[in-house]
């Protein structure tokens, strides 16, 4: 397990988010992973599918330390749903999270239950209305994001903007919604922070690395994947050695410069 070398190398981190490419929960030593962090004071943020999330999980995650449990809920409807994520059960994910958040609210001390919502074409129609599913299932806020990754590959940014909706229109959709709820004490907020340009430029490269699953380190989570890029292997190199690296150090000052790669363009106004 990786992750204890990553952590035993930076002593001084303060938050981990175990999410990536896949699901969390495919991993077996995942609680090992959570309360390892939390010997050593580091606040464990935890991002699901919601699809394995059994009774057995919820045991285990009512009595860990995490500081903000996310469940995607990209649909407000089976079709809506499990069309945009392939092979899904909706009806199962939402038991899963009704056990989940009944169990979790017993406790006194507990995570912050997020509900995410990545807002695309195929389910704008339905806004509102997971909106309310999400307040009705007990969640503590909504965070609509509106940024459609490739993983810094062309062929998926091609395929993601048939897919996304003008932030204009989300805000305007909205804009009662966010109100009416916020009188019912349920935050709803709309992600803009990862929309980039020339002024306001990344800063990933600076404070938040990604680690793959299998320990390469890659600048940040919108790309993921390890074969865009990667800055080094924790397993072959101290994270310290990597950090400084003249490759990390050049790619961050391409970034100062304005001189982006092909792979971190679809993040900046410029290019979109």
């Amino acid at each position: 397990m990786y992750l204890k070398k990553i952590i035993d190398q930076n002593k001084q981190l303060i938050n981990i988010k175990l999410q990536g490419m896949g699901e969390p929960f495919v991993n077996k030593n995942i609680f090992e992973m959570i309360n390892y962090a939390n010997k050593y004071g580091i606040a464990v943020e935890l991002i699901s599918n919601g699809s394995l999330i059994n009774q057995d999980k919820i045991e285990k995650l009512s009595s860990s330390l995490l500081s903000i449990i996310s469940i995607s809920m990209d649909g407000a409807t089976s079709e809506t749903f499990e069309k945009i994520r392939i092979k899904s059960n909706f009806n199962v994910v939402k038991e899963n999270v009704k056990n989940l958040i009944s169990k979790l609210k017993l406790n006194k001390k507990r995570p912050q239950l997020r509900a995410l919502t990545l807002i695309q074409k195929d389910n704008f129609h339905e806004i509102l209305d997971i909106a309310n599913l999400c307040y009705d299932l007990g969640f503590d806020k909504l965070e609509f994001q509106i940024q459609l990754t490739g993983w810094g590959k062309k062929e998926w940014e091609l395929i993601n903007k048939d897919k996304n909706v003008n932030l204009d229109e989300i805000k305007k959709t909205l804009q009662g919604t966010i109100n009416e709820f916020a009188k019912k004490n349920f935050p709803i907020n709309i992600t803009e922070e990862n929309l980039l340009s020339f002024k306001k430029k990344c800063s990933y490269p600076y404070e938040t690395p990604y680690f793959s699953a299998g320990g390469k380190v890659v600048p940040c989570c919108l790309i993921a994947d390890d074969k865009v890029v990667n800055m080094g292997d924790i397993n072959d190199d101290d994270f310290l050695t990597i950090w400084n690296s003249k490759k990390y150090q050049n790619f961050r000052k391409n970034i100062n410069e304005n001189n982006l790669e092909d792979f971190c363009k679809n993040c900046y106004k410029e290019f979109r």
